[in-house]
Formats: C-alpha cells, sequence, structure tokens
C-alpha cells in the first residue's frame, strides 16, 4: 500500500542516466502526489559512457539543478549503475526458513562473479515453483561490489547530495507500476516492463505487487543510435537528432518532399532492426521462461519506457516480433506535475522519467526492501 509520510517533503529520486540526469521531488498532498521539483540533463549526445570528464559534469549539472530547480533538503536515493549490479536466479529446496537462507548462501558463492564477503547481496524469495516432480524456492540474487556502492556514495557526496538509500533499478522500475496496484483484483494482475536505456535494458515482471522475475541486458539505445549512424554514414549526434526528428513525427506521404526524405523512416527502420530484433529475441525468451516457471500468469501488454519508448518505429516493431500491445509507460499518470517542466506535454506519457519516480517512490510505497546499498 502507499503511505504518505508526515515529513512535507520526500528525499530526491536520482537518475544518473549514461545519456540524461534525471532529478525528481514528491510532495504528498492528501491523497495524491504532487511533483514539488523535477529536472534533467542531457550529456553530450558523442560523449562515451567511460569518458573521464563525465564525472565532473554530472556534479556541476546536479548541483545546478539543485539549485535552480527548487528542491527542497539534500536527502537522495539513487540506484547502482547498470553495471555494477549483477542479477542471478537460483533455485533451492525447500525447507525451513533457515535451510534455506544457507542454501542460498552456498549458491551465491558458486553463482556470484566476486567473494561475497567483498560485496552487498539480497534476494528476492520469488516463492515455490516446481522443478520436474519436485517444489523448490526461486530466488532472485541481487549483488553489487562493496567499491561499487562506495564510489556511488562518494560521487553523490560530490554532488552535494546525502545518499540514504542506494535502490537497484529494477526495484524501482517496478515500483513506479506497482503504486496503480491497489485494489484486491488487481493481485492476479502481471505486469511487463521493459526499460530501454541508453547502454543497458531491464525487463521486470511483477504478479500483483510481487515482483518475481528481473534480467538486465547490455543493450540499449545507444546501441540502435550507433547503428543508424554506421548505416546512413552520419556522426552519433546527428544520427540522434534524426531519429528525434522522426519520433516528433516527420511526415510519410508528402508530394512536395523529396523522394530520399520521404524513405528515411523506412532507411531509419531498417538501420535499427537488428539491434530491435536482437532486444525481441531476449525479451521472447524471457516470456518463455516465464510462461513456464509461472503458468496461468500471462501478460497481455508489454509497458515500454526510457528514451526508446518515445519512437513510434520500435513501438511498432515490437508489437510485431512479440505479437502482443506494446504502450508507453506513464509513470505520472494521476500526479499532478502543473508545477514543473517535464521536457515535454503534460498530456503525454513520460516514459523517461519511470527511474526517477520509482527512486522518488521509494519512502512513500511500503515494500520488502530491495536495498543494496546505504549511506555510509
Amino acid at each position: 500500500m502507499m503511505r504518505l509520510l508526515q515529513t512535507q517533503y520526500q528525499p530526491i529520486g536520482l537518475d544518473l542516466g549514461a545519456d540524461c540526469i534525471k532529478m525528481m521531488q514528491l510532495e504528498p498532498t492528501g491523497g495524491g502526489l504532487r511533483i514539488a521539483a523535477a529536472a534533467q540533463y542531457y550529456f553530450p549526445a558523442d560523449l562515451p559512457p567511460d569518458a573521464p570528464e563525465r564525472r565532473d559534469l554530472a556534479i556541476k549539472a546536479v548541483r545546478r539543478m539543485h539549485h535552480q530547480a527548487g528542491f527542497r533538503g539534500r536527502q537522495v536515493v539513487s540506484a547502482v549503475a547498470d553495471a555494477e549490479l549483477v542479477v542471478k536466479t537460483i533455485r533451492v529446496p525447500e525447507g525451513s526458513p533457515s535451510d534455506i537462507e544457507q542454501a542460498i548462501a552456498e549458491e551465491a558463492a558458486k553463482r556470484l562473479p566476486f567473494d561475497l564477503a567483498t560485496a552487498r547481496v539480497e534476494h528476492l524469495d520469488v516463492g515455490r515453483v516446481q522443478q520436474g516432480n519436485e517444489s523448490c524456492r526461486e530466488i532472485i540474487l541481487l549483488a553489487v561490489p562493496d567499491q561499487d556502492i562506495a564510489g556511488d556514495v562518494d560521487l553523490l557526496s560530490a554532488m552535494g547530495l546525502e545518499p540514504i538509500a542506494l535502490d537497484v533499478a529494477p526495484a524501482a522500475l517496478f515500483r513506479s507500476c506497482e503504486r496503480f496496484l491497489l485494489r484486491d483484483e488487481d493481485r492476479r494482475e502481471v505486469t511487463l516492463l521493459v526499460d530501454i536505456g541508453s547502454t543497458a535494458t531491464k525487463l521486470v515482471i511483477g504478479h500483483g505487487r510481487e515482483l518475481v522475475f528481473i534480467k538486465v541486458f547490455a543493450c540499449g539505445g545507444r546501441d540502435i543510435n550507433q547503428a543508424v549512424a554506421r548505416s546512413l554514414d552520419l556522426s552519433l549526434c546527428e544520427a540522434v537528432n534524426l531519429r528525434e526528428s522522426l519520433a516528433r513525427g516527420l511526415p510519410a506521404e508528402d508530394a512536395d518532399q523529396p523522394s530520399a526524405v520521404q524513405d528515411m523512416p523506412q532507411e531509419v527502420m531498417g538501420a535499427c532492426e537488428p539491434v530491435l530484433a536482437q532486444l525481441a529475441k531476449e525479451i521472447s525468451l524471457c516470456l518463455r521462461y516465464h510462461a513456464v516457471t509461472f503458468r496461468g500468469f500471462r501478460p497481455a501488454v508489454l509497458q515500454l519506457s526510457g528514451g526508446e519508448a518515445h519512437h513510434p518505429l520500435s513501438i511498432d516493431y515490437f508489437e510485431r516480433a512479440l505479437m502482443m500491445k506494446v504502450v508507453k509507460a506513464d509513470p505520472l499518470k494521476n500526479t499532478n506535475s502543473s508545477a514543473v517542466d517535464i521536457g515535454q506535454s503534460r498530456r503525454q506519457p513520460a516514459p523517461c522519467w519511470m527511474l526517477s519516480m520509482g527512486l522518488a517512490l521509494r519512502s512513500v510505497i511500503l515494500q520488502p526492501a530491495v536495498l543494496v546499498g546505504g549511506a555510509a
């Protein structure tokens, strides 16, 4: 359920993306939520994700946004980077709680690529599943090395913020969906969310308010933009601008346009298709695993979030490839955003704000902790 805390302002939800930084702060208002402050900063499109100057740019941008956009306080909830998070699904025998905990620890030591004594490891017990003729527990392991957590905390401190929690992005994304699942009949609602970020794609599946499946792919919007740049002999910035212009609605048919311009959507789609096909294959494999593991739970709709959700060509491709309805995620639905500028019309879904909203909700929605790290 949702709780509205006594303090007026909630911690800031900070999404430190590879191509964009988003900050959001919520304010409880009676039975609802108001966005008290929001801001975003885009890195230069041609700046590599591992560029050394990225850290300084991020620190300056966050300090500037905090000062100029009306954020209150310095408490923040952020997420560990996708590259830092290790997600593994394991199965352990049924048993007493202590036996299950011991089995999880033993499996984690085998499956995780680092010494457990040097990392923070949490787990989600998804529940009982069948494996052949035996029942067992399905467990999602979530692990981050201690040195990465320390680096994240140092970065947030350099930004002038006070980190009170480091969340995992898949859990925060699901939280943005979970806040709409308040009725008893929602307990069997199957949520399928695919977030295509710049350098990674995250897929989460929930049954009612329970998160049951997580997968992270090292492929994202930057790969799609790079494919367009290579295919059409463009710079990365030109490829990004071209795709954004098409997303804003370039007419498909116009007698006054040269044929090359009319054909541009098809050329761009052809360049995008290999990467989109790779993502569609990964999504299909996840859906197949989910269907076999959790019989009777089938998602009817795929919610798409992240920057790629603004591209109609991508949505159309996934609908054809996956043979299911695909819609833009709408994390700001039923939220008063009249006091902030979110960079687009408030009448349209804002799928790019999915993660920052989920992080901002960390202190509002009551749920089992999926905390990977806390403030030092």
